[in-house]
């Protein structure tokens, strides 16, 4: 029953996702009066049992701040319904039935030194295929090379579209890909400042494990 629940859950956003691949994630863009860790805990909807994983991997100083050897870091967040989908495919009921040493090592795939803004990632070279928004070549040219706490190498680039035919008039959108798996994943929403870092949401297809 349970995982008859999750994949009603997950099939339901899937189809409520927009046409620009934007998932409201909370104040998105904007400056945000409180840590990481209080961000994330405000918006269940979106970061409750990622909220779940980071207690339970005993990694709430670093989301709060108070972490000394990593003050200030960029949080690229798995949402819930990344974690639901591991859940489901691994046999979980409960973020407690994971090994806390994995739930240590998921969450720190994802965390890196300082504040990384998409203004401070070098645009990527890419050629898209229809137009759409998703550059189907990359020769890493560009970007910047990045690795997180846990160790796992991510490239983080970006790629501004078109708009009415004028190059680099459209909208600017943020990538990463992981060296360690060869993902290539696009940044739901990003730039989320709050008082130690940035946070920047991964899509609801993403699924947790895969950096």
């Amino acid at each position: 029953m349970k995982k008859i629940f999750f994949i009603a859950i997950l099939a339901s956003l899937f189809s409520s996702c927009s046409k620009d691949n934007f998932i409201d994630t909370g104040k998105a863009n904007t400056k945000y009066n409180g840590t990481i860790l209080t961000y994330l805990k405000g918006d269940k909807f979106n970061w409750d049992l990622t909220v779940e994983m980071i207690n339970r991997a005993g990694l709430n100083n670093l989301f709060d701040g108070k972490d000394a050897a990593h003050p200030v870091i960029t949080f690229v967040g798995p949402t819930k319904f990344s974690i639901l989908r591991y859940m489901l495919q691994n046999g979980y009921d409960k973020v407690t039935d994971i090994p806390v040493d994995d739930c240590k090592d998921f969450i720190l795939r994802h965390v890196i030194d300082g504040k990384k803004l998409k203004a401070d990632i070098p645009k990527g070279r890419a050629t898209l295929l229809d137009d759409t928004v998703v550059p189907s070549v990359f020769d890493r040219s560009g970007g910047v090379l990045l690795t997180s706490i846990q160790g796992t190498k991510i490239f983080l680039y970006t790629f501004t579209q078109s708009f009415a035919g004028v190059a680099n008039a459209g909208p600017t959108y943020l990538y990463l890909e992981s060296e360690n798996a060869n993902v290539k994943q696009d940044i739901a929403s990003a730039d989320i400042e709050p008082t130690n870092g940035v946070v920047h949401s991964l899509h609801y297809n993403y699924t947790l494990g895969d950096l």
